[in-house]
């Protein structure tokens, strides 16, 4: 009897170490992978705010282009109209053009400030 005892001590043991070993592994292993994919989260995130930005960016960029050229279409028409002493039409397509644009800015620059006062890019 003490030697059935024996036997099944010498082989429970390492058994139970094996079990409680591999339990412990597989849950380290578990929750490096939520950390993992909780990195990924945040890194896709970051990815959507950049491209956000970038969009932003793009979008500022043909704005004040437009403005530049409405500028000096605006310029160039009043130019124009005191060479000849008198003022045409091109100046108020000029000024309309700009008025255009410029509402277009403000329109830009109101949604951007709404996005940044409720947290977004």
């Amino acid at each position: 009897m003490e030697i059935i005892s024996f036997w099944a001590g010498i082989v429970g043991v390492p058994t139970l170490l094996s079990i409680f070993l591999k339990r412990y592994f597989d849950k380290r292993d578990q929750r490096d992978k939520e950390k993992e994919e909780h990195t990924h989260a945040k890194e896709a995130e970051r990815e959507k705010r950049e491209e956000v930005r970038t969009e932003n960016l793009r979008k500022e960029n043909i704005i004040i282009m437009k403005s530049i050229r409405a500028t000096g279409a605006l310029s160039r028409a009043t130019a124009k109209a005191m060479q000849r002493g008198y003022v045409n039409g091109d100046t108020q397509a000029a000024l309309d053009h700009y008025d255009i644009i410029e509402k277009e800015m403000d329109d830009f620059l109101l949604e951007r400030t709404a996005d940044n006062v409720h947290g977004e890019c």
